[in-house]
């Protein structure tokens, strides 16, 4: 896994940068709105979307190379991102049908097929 440092968002330039194994790295995200370095594989997560609706998730490698891109899971809306202890990268999507009593699910990424599942309720 490669060490990702000095990871810098800039909203305002839709754009984010980091060092990788000595090298800095830029990237750019029309409609960036959150980044996160996932912490169990070393990837970066980034919610882009039009007017502060993040409506796709963009998985970036160590070396900003876009390993996937994905849609909130049907039913779902995108909130934002987080680092699960069980789970590593996550994205916490928002529901207006409640599920078990709760409208707030943590969804890990599955990157072997590059799909999310639900995992467990965001308090």
């Amino acid at each position: 896994m490669p060490a990702i440092e000095k990871f810098v968002v800039d909203k305002k330039k839709e754009s984010i940068s980091w060092s990788c194994f000595g090298q800095t790295r830029n990237k750019t995200i029309p409609g960036l709105d959150q980044a996160i370095v996932e912490s169990k594989n070393g990837n970066i997560l980034v919610l882009a979307g039009a007017n502060g609706s993040p409506n796709k998730l963009v998985i970036l490698d160590g070396e900003g190379r876009i390993s996937c891109e994905l849609s909130p899971p049907e039913g779902f809306q995108f909130y934002y991102l987080s680092n699960h202890p069980e789970i590593g990268g996550a994205v916490v999507c928002v529901t207006d049908e409640s599920i078990d009593g709760w409208n707030d699910w943590f969804f890990g990424i599955d990157f072997s097929n590059a799909s999310l599942f639900r995992h467990c309720p965001a308090h």
